[in-house]
């Protein structure tokens, strides 16, 4: 089924992850008061009940993009605090700089 309005074939494939992908794309364009179940179901071109399969409210979808965000951000400082041969200041800084990089880069998340 094709939405026009995103322009993204959708397939009834994976659609919790579509429909956190898109959520958190309507949050990245300052969206965060319109954003609903049925808008994303409209964006998608799915039924405006499909999403309630997964996230029973708006709340939970919510939820779900902090708990997304924050798994996201500890393998970004994981990344950045692979072992090796360096002291606790080289090492405190770069999971500072890991997170500085991931809250710069995923702002809409941390709203």
């Amino acid at each position: 089924m094709t939405n026009t309005s995103t322009n993204h074939n959708y397939h009834h494939g994976n659609l919790r992850a579509e429909l956190l992908r898109v959520a958190e794309e309507n949050l990245r364009a300052d969206k965060l008061d319109a954003l609903s179940l049925r808008e994303l179901a409209r964006q998608l071109g799915v039924s405006h009940a499909a999403p309630s399969r997964h996230f029973k409210d708006r709340q939970a979808l919510l939820d779900a993009l902090a708990e997304d965000g924050f798994n996201r951000l500890a393998t970004a400082i994981q990344e950045a605090l692979q072992p090796q041969k360096v002291d606790f200041q080289t090492e405190l800084l770069q999971a500072v700089m890991a997170f500085a990089t991931f809250a710069t880069e995923n702002a809409a998340l941390f709203h």
